[in-house]
């Protein structure tokens, strides 16, 4: 199995329907028979709209089929609050960050002081339950750790480069075999889907290490139907 840090996002996506709700975080490579290549992703940034669940997307879970290697999304996707909203501004916060990262990055900006100078450049929300603070902060710290990553081709959490904590070392994807796993597998409730039997754990990411905070990311795969359960633990 191999692991390889943040895909591009039209090498995890069909199309750009979620582009600015889910952050490609890795995908692991499998030598089998098929060469499978799943990836892990996270919603984090957006709260959800429980009024609004499906049985393809929920706050709990949500289920995509898998297409030549990639995600295709056939749920609600005003589970995720403020999502058209939110995809306004990810492109304006992206095209800023282009511009700005480095500098963030070598000036170790906080998160605080990061969305102070940039919510001026985003549109106001109309959007009453609409987290502005929290969606900007998230984008923040996870671009931070990824464009550290591409520049030195080693891996921090956002805490290490901007807070100076200690790095810890990790794997990125934790396995049935490790702790982490084993303790999440303890107290977790699998949805009640159609054929959950059949889907295989493949593992899981932990937020805090490619964020700050948020639900980790649990990922499921049906080889048979061709599909892909993301399970939001909130640890």
């Amino acid at each position: 199995m191999k692991i390889a840090l943040y895909p591009e996002f039209n090498d995890v996506f069909v199309d750009n329907t979620l582009k600015g709700i889910f952050y490609p975080l890795c995908s692991v490579y499998f030598e089998d028979a098929d060469n499978n290549k799943i990836h892990f992703i996270s919603s984090n940034g957006l709260w959800f709209d429980e009024k609004l669940n499906d049985e393809l997307n929920s706050e709990e879970y949500c289920i995509f089929d898998y297409e030549d290697d990639k995600y295709s999304f056939n749920g609600n996707i005003n589970v995720y609050k403020g999502q058209e909203y939110a995809k306004n501004i990810y492109t304006i916060l992206e095209k800023d960050f282009e511009i700005n990262g480095e500098k963030f990055l070598s000036e170790k900006t906080s998160t605080e002081d990061y969305i102070k100078q940039v919510i001026s450049k985003v549109p106001k929300s109309e959007i009453n339950d609409f987290d502005s603070e929290y969606f900007i902060g998230t984008f923040y710290e996870y671009s931070i750790v990824k464009l550290n990553y591409l520049l030195s081709s080693k891996f921090s959490t956002f805490r290490n480069l901007i807070e100076n904590w200690h790095n810890r070392e990790t794997p990125f994807v934790y396995s049935i075999l490790t702790g982490e796993m084993q303790g999440t597998l303890n107290h977790l409730d699998k949805p009640k889907i159609k054929n959950i039997e059949n889907y295989e754990l493949i593992g899981k990411t932990i937020a805090s290490e490619f964020f700050t905070d948020g639900n980790d990311s649990l990922i499921y795969f049906n080889v048979q139907e061709r599909k892909v359960l993301l399970i939001n633990s909130y640890s």
